[in-house]
C-alpha cells in the first residue's frame, strides 16, 4: 500500500475516514488497508463492510434468489456486449433498461404512498 504521510496541519478533512468494502469482498482486507492509510496518514480510519447493513437484516431466501437472479441477467448482458444497462425487477420479471432512461430522472414518491404512511407510523421523519 503506498499512501504519503502528511503532518494533520495539511489536511482539511477533520474527521476520520471510512473505508467501505462490498459484501463480497474479505473483511480482513478492509481492516488491513484501513490500518495501513491510518498508520501512513495518521488520521483515525473505519472500516466498514457493506452488505446487509444498509437494510439492517440478514438475507432471506427472496434475496438470495432475486440475487442470483439478477446476477445471471448481467452476465448474459455481458456475454452479448449490452452495456449501459441497469438491471430491473418489473413484478416478478427479471429485466434491463438503458441507463439513459433511468439516470438523471426523478421517480418521486407521494406523500400517500403506502412505504411513507408506514414509515410515518414507525417515527421516520422523511423532512
Amino acid at each position: 500500500m503506498r499512501c504519503r504521510r502528511k503532518p494533520r496541519r495539511n489536511l482539511r478533512w477533520a474527521g476520520p475516514f471510512t473505508i467501505c468494502w462490498s459484501s463480497g469482498g474479505r473483511k480482513r482486507a478492509a481492516e488491513y488497508i484501513a490500518q495501513e492509510i491510518e498508520y501512513e496518514t495518521g488520521i483515525e480510519t473505519r472500516e466498514t463492510v457493506l452488505g446487509y447493513i444498509q437494510r439492517g437484516g440478514s438475507p432471506t431466501p427472496f434475496d438470495r434468489n432475486l440475487s442470483t437472479r439478477m446476477g445471471g441477467h448481467a452476465t448474459e448482458l455481458i456475454a452479448t456486449e449490452q452495456f449501459g444497462r441497469m438491471i430491473t425487477l418489473k413484478g416478478d420479471e427479471i429485466s434491463s433498461a438503458p441507463l439513459e432512461e433511468i439516470a438523471g430522472k426523478l421517480k418521486l414518491v407521494t406523500e400517500d404512498n403506502d412505504l411513507v404512511v408506514q414509515g410515518r407510523r414507525m417515527g421516520i421523519c422523511f423532512g
